[in-house]
């Protein structure tokens, strides 16, 4: 499943339609939206976040699935722009300069999770571990956790 589609590609590059005729033409854009996603999942993955993203209705999921749905047409928009117009750079007030700063921005805050909904992340799943599981190096101060609950007492008390 893309967050993108072509016309939402399309719609930033309006001076540049894409056509079968271009370069890229529209399989060539479509494997191009599709790497940006694969870029996103990676970031979301690596929050614990199930990929592909859908949103549910969960307060702020729908913006979040917008925001993901933008982030992957402006990644898209700076490979297509790329392609099309190799040798340029867009230097420092181009449109595929403006969309690649737009672009880099999302990714950074995919990548430190501060875009990301409380919703969302409340739903990754937190596995339960213990001193026995954990394996805790002997540096890290593991309070009373590491004590067990019940003391045996050598001499008995009667």
């Amino acid at each position: 499943m893309a967050y993108a589609a072509e016309t939402d590609v399309e719609a930033l590059l309006a001076k540049w339609p894409i056509t079968t005729a271009t370069q890229p033409n529209s399989t060539q854009t479509a494997l191009l939206i599709e790497q940006v996603d694969d870029r996103i999942d990676a970031l979301l993955a690596g929050h614990g976040i199930v990929v592909p993203y859908v949103a549910g209705s969960g307060n702020g999921e729908a913006a979040f699935a917008g925001f993901l749905k933008a982030t992957c047409a402006q990644g898209a928009a700076v490979l297509v722009l790329a392609s099309m117009f190799p040798d340029q750079d867009g230097g420092d007030h181009g449109s595929l300069a403006t969309l690649k700063e737009l672009f880099e921005a999302a990714l950074a805050q995919l990548a430190d999770g501060t875009v990301i909904p409380q919703v969302v992340m409340a739903a990754v799943a937190v596995h339960p571990s213990s001193f026995n599981t954990r394996s805790p190096d002997d540096d890290e101060h593991m309070g009373d956790r590491a004590d067990p609950a019940f003391k045996r007492s050598r001499a008995a008390e009667w």
